[in-house]
């Protein structure tokens, strides 16, 4: 009987410490996700740009595919086709609305985008006070964009973060087409 107490009071001691830390666990899990999947949204606008994908089937325009990122939506993103800006031309290499979105994401949960920031790896401590930034990966020479509404820039930086417990993850993407989160 003084056996099975003892292994019930550690069963409870051991619950109690993993349920005490169950809201920070859910908050890193969420935030996990959310930043994998930022990431994995910008691998995807480079695949459909480098599988020669029409942009209007049957058209024979192969645009470039790219993410749209804008501070003034912090839950949410967009995949958008570069339209080209006239006949035998290039897009423009920025999100134009609506006209040019794939897939309009919405990040759930707790999670959500509190900076974004250019060149703070090649020019620390970068500039965190843009409006919007576009990565845009263009066909059929696999060249890589980064605009925002200052300029062109090398790279960017996606800060993601919890409200309640302030963790975060930053996704970091070059014009090498490298992207990382930490």
């Amino acid at each position: 009987m003084m056996e099975l107490l003892v292994v019930i009071s550690i069963f409870v001691i051991i619950s109690g410490m993993i349920l005490a830390d169950y809201p920070g666990f859910s908050e890193r899990v969420a935030l996990e996700r959310t930043a994998q999947e930022i990431a994995l949204s910008m691998r995807e606008a480079e695949t459909l740009a480098l599988s020669v994908r029409e942009s209007v089937p049957g058209s024979g325009t192969f645009a470039g595919y790219g993410v749209h990122f804008a501070s003034a939506n912090p839950r949410e993103y967009i995949l958008f086709v570069d339209l080209p800006v006239g006949p035998g031309l290039p897009g423009n290499g920025v999100y134009d609305g609506v006209s040019e979105e794939i897939d309009h994401f919405f990040i759930e949960k707790t999670p959500q985008i509190v900076d974004i920031c250019v060149n703070a790896e090649t020019n620390p401590p970068g500039n965190c006070s843009v409006s919007f930034v576009d990565i845009v990966y263009l066909r059929p020479d696999p060249t890589i964009t980064i605009t925002s509404n200052i300029s062109g820039h090398p790279e960017f930086s996606v800060k993601v973060q919890t409200p309640r417990r302030n963790y975060s993850k930053e996704i970091i993407a070059w014009i090498t087409g490298q992207i990382e989160i930490r």
